[in-house]
Formats: C-alpha cells, sequence, structure tokens
C-alpha cells in the first residue's frame, strides 16, 4: 500500500509500517548505493501516525522541516520525533548508519503507559512530547549515553532474534529506556527552572507554571521565585488579566484538548495526567469551558489529527 500524499507531504500509516501482530519494527537507514556522496535524496518530506525513534549509530542523520531548520545529529544520538511533525530524514555518507524503531500508538499509551501509570516523570517526559506543552517541537534529541547505548543494542538484538518470549523482554528494555531518557529530561528541566528563577520576567514564571502544570500551585511558584504569595497572585493578576488558578486551568485545558485529539488514551488517564483527581470536575469544567464534553470533542477533532 501506498502512502497518500497531502499538501507535498507523505503520511506513513501504521498499515503500511507494521505487519500484522507487530508493536515494534527496527529498520536501518543508509545512503543508496546509487546516491552521490553528500547529495540528500530527491524524496517528500512525511508523517505517520507511529512513534519513531531514530537511533544514529553511526555517522550523521540529517532531518529537515518545512519551516526551514534542519538537525544533524551524530554518533550516539538518539531522536524520538513528533509524529505529527513533517519532517524529511536522510544519510549522505556510505558510512552513515541509523536504526529506526517504529512503535504504534496503542502499543505504547497501552502497554507502556499502564506499566508506569504512577510515574509521573515518565508521563511528563513521554506523553507531553507528543500530545501536551512540547507538541510544538518536531523533536526531542538526546546525546550519547552508555546506558542509553546498551539498552538499544539489547533491544534491538532481541527483537531481531525473537527468541522465547522475546516481546516480555522487548516491553521491558523500552520501560527501561523511557525510565532513563524522562530522568535526563528532567535534568534538563531543572536546568531551564533555575534560569526562569534567575530571570523573574512574566515569561519565565508562566514557563515555569506550564512545566510544572500538573502539579503547581501558588506556594510553589511563589516560594521557587522567591515571592510572597499574595505578591504573586497580584503580579500575575496585573500583567495577565487572570488569576493564577485561571492561568493552569486553561493551560490544562489546551493539553487535555491535545490529548483527546491525538491520542486514545482514556479520559480518565487525561484527567490525572494533567493534574485533576476528580474526573466528574474535569468533564463540568470542560463543558463549561468548550459547551461539549470531552468525549464529543474527541470525536469532532480525531478526524483531523493530520491537518
Amino acid at each position: 500500500m501506498k502512502p497518500s500524499i497531502e499538501h507535498g507531504v507523505q503520511i506513513f500509516t501504521e498499515a503500511n509500517h507494521f505487519r500484522d501482530g507487530s508493536n515494534v519494527e527496527i529498520t536501518v537507514h543508509r545512503t543508496p548505493k546509487d546516491l552521490p556522496q553528500n547529495v540528500p535524496p530527491n524524496m517528500l518530506p512525511h508523517k505517520h501516525d507511529f512513534y519513531e525513534i531514530a537511533y544514529v549509530y553511526q555517522g550523521e542523520f540529517i532531518n529537515e522541516f518545512p519551516d526551514g531548520n534542519k538537525l544533524v545529529a551524530t554518533d550516539g544520538h538518539l531522536i524520538l520525533m513528533n509524529p505529527y511533525a513533517a519532517h524529511l530524514p536522510y544519510t549522505v555518507h556510505r558510512e552513515d548508519i541509523v536504526f529506526n524503531i517504529l512503535l504504534r500508538k496503542s502499543y505504547v499509551e497501552q502497554i507502556l503507559v499502564n506499566l508506569l501509570s504512577g510515574n509521573k516523570l515518565f508521563l511528563n517526559f513521554f506523553l507531553d512530547s507528543i500530545y501536551g506543552h512540547h507538541q510544538e517541537n518536531n523533536y526531542m534529541i538526546f546525546a550519547n549515553n552508555l546506558e542509553i547505548q546498551d539498552l538499544l543494542f539489547s533491544l534491538i538484538l532481541e527483537n531481531c532474534e525473537q527468541k522465547l518470549y522475546y516481546e516480555q523482554v522487548v516491553d521491558s528494555y523500552f520501560v527501561a529506556l523511557f525510565a532513563i531518557l524522562s530522568r535526563l529530561h528532567q535534568t534538563e528541566i531543572e536546568h531551564n527552572i533555575q534560569k526562569y528563577v534567575q530571570n523573574r520576567t512574566l515569561t519565565d514564571v508562566i514557563s515555569y507554571i506550564k512545566l510544572n502544570y500538573s502539579d503547581v500551585t501558588l506556594d510553589k511558584v511563589a516560594e521557587a521565585f522567591h515571592y510572597s504569595t499574595g505578591y504573586l497572585s497580584r503580579w500575575i493578576k496585573r500583567k495577565t488579566g487572570s488569576s493564577f488558578s485561571d492561568l493552569v486551568s486553561q493551560y490544562r485545558l489546551e493539553v487535555a484538548k491535545r490529548y483527546l485529539q491525538n491520542s486514545m488514551l482514556p479520559i480518565e488517564k487525561i484527567t490525572e495526567i494533567i493534574g485533576y483527581s476528580d474526573t466528574s470536575y474535569f468533564y463540568k469544567f470542560f463543558k463549561k469551558q468548550l459547551g461539549i464534553s470531552p468525549q464529543e470533542y474527541r470525536k469532532q477533532t480525531v478526524e483531523n489529527q493530520y491537518h
């Protein structure tokens, strides 16, 4: 089945790239033999409805994006690609070797999310990178790490050899991989938070709130930025015209809308991820803001997820 083309972008689907019953597909990205050295292939950019992880085993791996940005990843880099971001990936040298690890959305959402359902660190890293406040980014990239490298080698080997119980072993490797990536991402977040605290502009306060939206409180923000809660509350109201609680609620609503549009996660799980303990409260708040229920919103928007 050939991929469809919309507005000059190829649409890759799970039906095109996964065998029946397979949740994980691993391929090797190599430079075509008939391609002259250092000349990019003449291809259309693409996007897809599944997760893609690119591991640069050797050489360079280039991704070009419609906005003109270009990512050049080298030895050991791991790239978590946003499924809905159009990108043109290629290698240009004979020695370039990149492993493409493709994961069905249902595999990630139903298996990995359930295995780590209590791990906010994992949820904030992985799910938000695709559905939440990082969705505008085309990718997340991680530098070479021996721990990650060993896991990837073991994962690829296990998936290729397919010995007895290999599915369970592969599942465990993915859980470990994403847990380690979430640690690295958390370190980056903490570094960014320190920069926000030092600058203390409204933009920095808002950025801090967005990074911690699932469990942020006025007390936590005031403590981080060394303000009193009363002063911070009045300052936010004066600068934005909204109260602190309204800012948090509106941002949680935006993230929830992205989850509903782009995933099949249960609404109860979405409620938990965005920081509400009461699903019925979320239902009432959502309908009050948008005039329709979360289920109705999902039904109306899911057909437009590629546009």
